[in-house]
């Protein structure tokens, strides 16, 4: 659904039912999902009404029963790249009471679609568009939701990035949710060497600005994850040859000073 004149979709307010799952939404004029909350909308078909926000009650007379969409208290990227949010459908004083179904999608903020979170709170925010599927999860019975998606590596997600959502149930799938902002947790790794600047600083004492500490051709990282040798020692044997040159060049360990035990290192 991608630069239409009005909204992406418009649900209109005697449809219920509609699902809306795995869409992508982008360069509409409006939101990306309508639910058409006045009968007598719109003057023009199609034209929807904006931004619907969460009321916390289920109406079977309104578009799709009036559903709510998700509310994301956090949204991070796990040191494992997995992405975690957590929060819930409706409002927090009353969140659905019914299990839904959550997709989590990156948000495409165009300018248009800009609304409250919750009725009456004043707010004017981004909901979505919708570029790009992250993942789905369901809700529990009281309205919650804590889910952890791994990302499909042809959607790459960073720090800064926004996400929306949909929450799906029996009667049809809600609007797009306010956008929330992805948190990295992943450790800085200014060096790019595999080991994180907090762990170079505090546990291996090697530059964390510098992949190769002592210069000898082996990452800090491969030292310490991979041939166990010291990353602040170009030779951990003291055989005079460089870690690098023995595992690059000779094929020897660079932790036993006469690898053929033949007397000569």
């Amino acid at each position: 659904f991608d630069g239409n004149a009005g909204p992406g979709v418009v649900v209109q307010q005697s449809a219920v039912g509609v699902m809306l799952t795995g869409n992508a939404f982008a360069n509409n004029a409006g939101p990306g999902i309508d639910l058409d909350s006045n009968g007598l909308d719109p003057f023009v078909f199609g034209a929807g009404d904006g931004v619907t926000a969460n009321d916390g009650v289920q109406a079977p007379n309104q578009a799709n029963g009036g559903a709510d969409y998700p509310v994301f208290q956090v949204a991070e990227i796990l040191a494992s790249g997995e992405v975690h949010v957590a929060g819930y459908v409706g409002t927090a004083a009353a969140p659905t009471p019914v299990a839904v179904d959550i997709d989590v999608y990156l948000a495409s903020d165009d300018g248009d679609g800009l609304g409250e979170i919750e009725q009456g709170d004043g707010l004017s925010v981004p909901h979505g568009e919708a570029a790009g599927w992250v993942g789905a999860c369901t809700s529990t019975i009281a309205g919650s939701f804590d889910c952890t998606f791994s990302v499909d590596p042809a959607l790459p997600l960073a720090g800064g990035d926004f996400v929306t959502g949909t929450a799906t149930g029996t009667l049809g799938t809600s609007e797009l949710s306010a956008n929330a902002e992805l948190v990295d947790l992943t450790p800085a790794d200014t060096d790019g060497d595999g080991l994180s600047d907090d762990d170079e600083n505090n546990i291996y004492g090697t530059d964390p600005l510098n992949p190769d500490s002592d210069n000898d051709d082996l990452s800090d990282g491969e030292e310490v994850l991979v041939q166990g040798t010291d990353p602040l020692d170009a030779d951990s044997d003291n055989d005079l040859l460089t870690d690098g040159d023995e595992v690059l060049i000779h094929g020897t360990n660079p932790l036993d000073r006469d690898t053929d035990d033949d007397q000569l290192n």
